[in-house]
């Protein structure tokens, strides 16, 4: 950088982790060896002279901002930009991203407590030949969750077909991007169960496994209205030979704030918030009577696409600061363990 020594943007909060409402509080430094002229207000130009400068921010996230979320054709994304405007040179610039998490709570939502079943079946054909059905059913004691809570698995697959059948359960991400002119939707499997076969003529009933859900935005991206945030917990029956896979969906809720009686089930085992957390009062999201969770990354890998998937009609515009390592964090509770060496999948 020449003349200058370091220049960097720093948070109070060295989480980088914020809520809607929330004051995001840092500084600029700025080190110069050698005296360097910059541009102060306009066409304003002052000198700085050797030494150590320091340059305290402060702004308030506006209360409807919706969370975080990196996505293949659209993204919500906040960053800081501090610019050392030299005349007649190079711009000295840092970038900062940070996280802003807009957290559903399950609690208020009267279906997040209920359960659910799903069943559907299908008939393989052959030339003029049709097999036996193939029916498959699977459940689940409530609709809503959040990451490092566990899904059980409940399902059945009856195959009366002639031909064999792999089995499997997977958690699906659907994502609608909205414009004006058309609307696409990106389906992501964010974590999958290892295939069954169930051979012809039998049946499997699969009980007592799960699947831990990973780091992920809350469900809808509240605050967002060209952002559509869905889950699907799928039972998925893939037949040998040339067919259509039988998919049994049941839509869930993904939130930030967990059901009281799934804190309850768990034991609160992450330490109560008892008002020492990293971000002050009057920021205390989480009720007394559920656990604080930690926080983490999870890449769906949906923003790597193949480039003959882009739209450029759809694209998200650019921040003049590609950063496509960046991935937000969001709340996960320490409840069970997800397979974090799963690769996410689209299609």
């Amino acid at each position: 950088m020449g003349k200058v020594r370091a220049f960097t943007i720093s948070f109070a909060n060295t989480s980088g982790i914020f809520y809607p409402g929330q004051p995001v509080q840092g500084e600029v430094l700025v080190q110069v060896k050698d005296e360097v002229k910059i541009r102060a207000h306009g066409e304003e130009k002052m000198m700085l002279k050797p030494g150590e400068y320091r340059y305290p921010f402060q702004f308030q996230i506006p209360p409807s901002s919706p969370s975080s979320f990196e996505g293949g054709i659209g993204r919500v994304r906040y960053y800081v930009k501090g610019t050392m405007d030299k005349p007649w040179a190079f711009d000295v610039e840092d970038v900062r991203y940070f996280s802003v998490l807009n957290l559903l709570d399950l609690n208020p939502i009267p279906e997040a407590k209920q359960g659910q079943e799903g069943q559907d079946s299908k008939t393989l054909c052959c030339l003029c030949c049709a097999s036996g059905p193939i029916s498959g059913k699977h459940n689940i004691p409530v609709s809503g969750y959040v990451p490092g809570e566990a899904i059980q698995i409940n399902a059945e697959l009856i195959n009366h077909s002639n031909r064999n059948c792999e089995i499997w359960m997977e958690l699906v991400q659907s994502i609608r991007y909205i414009t004006a002119r058309k609307t696409r939707t990106v389906n992501t499997v964010v974590q999958k169960t290892t295939a069954r076969t169930v051979g012809k003529g039998d049946s499997d009933y699969w009980r007592g496994e799960q699947i831990t859900v990973p780091p992920l935005p809350s469900t809808g991206l509240h605050g967002c209205n060209i952002i559509d945030i869905m889950y699907l917990w799928v039972l998925v029956c893939d037949p040998a030979g040339p067919a259509i896979n039988l998919r049994v969906n049941i839509p869930i809720l993904i939130g930030g704030i967990p059901l009281v009686s799934a804190a309850q089930l768990y034991g609160n085992v992450n330490p109560m918030n008892t008002g020492t957390s990293a971000f002050p009062s009057p920021f205390q999201v989480f009720p007394e009577n559920v656990p604080q969770p930690v926080y983490a990354s999870f890449s769906t890998g949906n923003h790597l696409q193949n480039p003959g998937q882009a739209d450029n009609s759809v694209a998200p515009s650019g921040d003049n600061q590609q950063d496509d390592t960046f991935t937000p964090q969001y709340p996960y509770y320490n409840w069970n363990t997800y397979d974090t060496n799963f690769k996410p999948t689209s299609f």
